[in-house]
């Protein structure tokens, strides 16, 4: 009985989280909103660190992350909520920007992977919530190490 409770418990606030959403524009112009961690109002609460070698971006409308060969440009950024960011592979590999977090845990988005893949390609993300969302290339690194980033999003 008391783990029918605690799923019960469990459902009801996993379905009464708010509408989250990051809006993915591909390089054809078309754009795709999709669901952004339900679990962010928690995330919007907390004291986040901003690690001293960031760049703050905040208050620009739109920022652009070059990838170049095993790097991205600018390793962590700040920006403010609604920030158009794309990602350009400028390098001769072929790269794409995954989260690191696991899905719909906080910091977790969309994976921008097609456009991405090849050099020239670019995808572009807003994200929309104040909070951390580290990322990597799953072709250069793993989540914690080599090609890594971070994207944080606070109020300004």
């Amino acid at each position: 009985m008391r783990m029918l409770g605690l799923f019960f418990i469990g459902l009801c606030l996993f379905t009464s989280c708010s509408n989250r959403h990051a809006t993915i524009i591909a390089r054809s112009g078309v754009t795709t909103t999709m669901p952004v961690a339900t679990s962010q109002t928690v995330v919007s609460s907390m004291t986040i660190a901003i690690p001293e070698k960031a760049v703050d971006l905040t208050g620009l409308s739109s920022v652009t992350v070059i990838i170049e060969d095993n790097s991205f440009s600018e390793r962590i950024i700040v920006v403010s909520p609604g920030t158009v960011i794309t990602w350009v592979n400028e390098g001769r590999n072929t790269h794409n920007v995954t989260p690191a977090a696991k899905n719909l845990e906080p910091g977790w988005f969309p994976p921008l992977n097609e456009d991405l893949l090849f050099p020239q390609g670019s995808a572009t993300l807003t994200f929309d919530e104040p909070g951390a969302y580290p990322y990597y290339c799953t072709f250069h690194g793993t989540a914690t190490r080599g090609q890594t980033g971070q994207v944080i999003v606070r109020n300004s």
